[in-house]
């Protein structure tokens, strides 16, 4: 899998793949962990008793995935 290719350091296209800069700062597939990342579209967050929904677009989970976070899309941060 990608944790096997361990990267600490990555050039993201943002910055032209000119300039490293940590894994953790981006999306790379190159993090060492197992926990997908996504940009989606938020369309509606409801609460349903005790629990919340949240319905997104634009990604490749499968319905009642688990969403563990939720941070603002910031174009020059990509």
């Amino acid at each position: 899998g990608s944790a096997d290719k361990f990267r600490p350091q990555v050039r993201p296209p943002r910055l032209g793949g000119n300039e490293k800069i940590g894994v953790f700062a981006t999306r790379s597939m190159y993090r060492p962990s197992p926990i997908g990342l996504s940009v989606v579209k938020l369309n509606k967050v409801e609460k349903v008793g005790k629990s919340v929904r949240v319905y997104v677009t634009g990604s490749d989970l499968l319905n009642g995935t688990p969403i563990l976070d939720i941070k603002p899309y910031i174009q020059y941060s990509d």
